[in-house]
């Protein structure tokens, strides 16, 4: 299993993982990541994304393409999310070949997570819908926030990224515990992802040490108030098929992207982070690395913090 599927996520912003549970059946969820808390400015160089969880949103229409069962603990929302992606020079105003294309993305998803107590496996699967290109308004943020923050170096590029297409992707993610104890945690996850925006492979491990509440337990018996834990997460991804490096499946008229042949198609991630939970109140800190994802290209690291909110 562990070689041949997915972390649906292998990704960016992610949320489904034993090491992200919030212990509620409902909660809202801030997360930002930016290359900036790794002292960089190129490739991934942002993602915002904001979800809501609770039964209602069960009943959410495309809730309805999700996997569910009403007789095990389960969560289901819906969430925003943002993406941009820039080349490893965003002074220069021309195209940078065997560089990364600018890119940015806008999705609307609905997710579903099962959790089952009796055999310590997490279900996840999500569709997410939305555009890639001028339409997901890129430019306009980094170039705003650019000029605020860092007027010295406001992209000049952006005339130059992949063109409008639509984002139709679907995502299934399977985690197991392997070993599970009350302040350590061993997982294995996998899955199958697809669509328009990306579609890989991915396998990966989570190690998980601490004070915390089982991931797979039923959301009323997670009843610590106080949690701290460290985790990690080593990962594998079999890149298929990535737009953000390669272009919308039905517009083919973007100024530059990469050839296939280009793409870097095994690609390892390493995420780790800090979790601190105190009543309601659940916060993070996390630094990802990944290595190139197009062989001209370099490892890349971001950080990530994230909030959320039960109720």
């Amino acid at each position: 299993m562990l070689l041949v599927t997915t972390v649906a996520f292998g990704q960016r912003v992610e949320n489904t993982s034993s090491y992200r549970n919030i212990g509620a059946e409902r909660y809202v969820r801030l997360n930002y990541e930016n290359d900036f808390f790794a002292l960089s400015d190129e490739y991934y160089t942002q993602g915002v994304n904001i979800e809501f969880v609770a039964p209602a949103m069960a009943k959410f229409p495309l809730a309805k393409l999700l996997f569910q069962n009403k007789h095990l603990p389960h969560r289901t929302g819906v969430a925003l999310e943002h993406q941009g992606f820039t080349p490893s020079n965003i002074v220069k105003g021309e195209i940078l070949e065997h560089d990364r294309p600018y890119s940015s993305s806008l999705m609307l998803k609905t997710f579903s997570i099962i959790s089952n107590p009796y055999t310590n496996h997490r279900l996840a699967t999500q569709f997410s819908l939305g555009v890639i290109g001028p339409w997901a308004m890129g430019k306009e943020i980094q170039i705003a926030l650019h000029e605020r923050i860092n007027p010295d170096k406001v992209p000049k590029g952006w005339k130059n990224q992949v063109r409008n297409d639509i984002i139709l992707n679907y995502q299934v993610e399977y985690e197991q515990g392997l070993l599970v104890k009350r302040n350590f945690l061993i997982t294995a996850k996998g899955g199958a992802r697809a669509g328009t925006y990306n579609t890989r492979l991915s396998s990966s491990f989570t190690f998980m040490g601490g004070y915390f509440d089982n991931p797979f337990q039923f959301p009323n018996s997670q009843d610590k108030k106080f949690q701290v834990y460290l985790y990690a997460e080593p990962q594998l991804n079999l890149v298929v098929f990535d737009a953000t490096l390669q272009g919308g499946v039905f517009n083919d008229h973007s100024p530059y992207t990469l050839h296939r042949d280009e793409i870097s198609r095994l690609v390892f991630q390493q995420n780790a982070g800090l979790v601190i939970k105190l009543w309601s109140l659940t916060i993070e800190y996390s630094q990802t690395l990944i290595t190139r994802e197009f062989k001209s290209g370099t490892a890349h690291s971001w950080g990530s913090v994230r909030a959320a909110w039960s109720f």
